[in-house]
């Protein structure tokens, strides 16, 4: 994942299975970790259920040419405004992107079997295990989607 200008984020098209209301509970498939391409370099999550919750708390890297560049720390709930991803972002040093108080917040509207949809962003479990993240980003008024290709790693 990656923010640039996602106040403008757009909607991707509906996957091809039933629509299904939102339920935080039906995202089981995304603990543990992960690890692939995209963004032009190497990505990682990892992400784990607290205890008698259905709360996901994840993080996330990219890396180029072994450099890490950024990261984030995630959590996917059920907020006052409904069930959303919310993430904040680091520069490699640790200084955040956002200020302290403000994050990052992609509302969750659609779950299914593997997939989680959320307002400009897609994560989906293909039949052969691979984890696809699909964001569309704004910049410059152009928008554009990124796709992160990741296989479940053991740690």
């Amino acid at each position: 994942m990656i923010a640039l200008a996602l106040p403008a984020l757009l909607v991707l098209a509906q996957p091809a299975e039933a629509a299904m209301e939102p339920d935080i509970s039906r995202l089981a498939w995304l603990e543990g970790c992960w690890e692939g391409e995209g963004l032009g370099g190497d990505v990682g999550e990892c992400w784990l259920r607290a205890p008698g919750s259905d709360r996901l708390t994840g993080l996330f890297f990219l890396s180029v040419n072994g450099e890490q560049r950024f990261s984030e720390i995630m959590v996917i709930d059920m907020f006052d405004d409904g069930p959303a991803l919310r993430l904040k972002h680091f520069h490699a040093d640790m200084t955040g992107w956002e200020e302290r108080e403000d994050y990052v917040s992609f509302p969750l509207y659609e779950t299914g079997d593997n997939y989680a949809r959320f307002r400009g962003l897609d994560y989906r479990l293909t039949p052969d295990g691979t984890f696809e993240i699909d964001i569309v980003l704004r910049s410059g008024g152009e928008a554009r989607t990124y796709r992160l290709t990741l296989r479940r790693v053991e740690r």
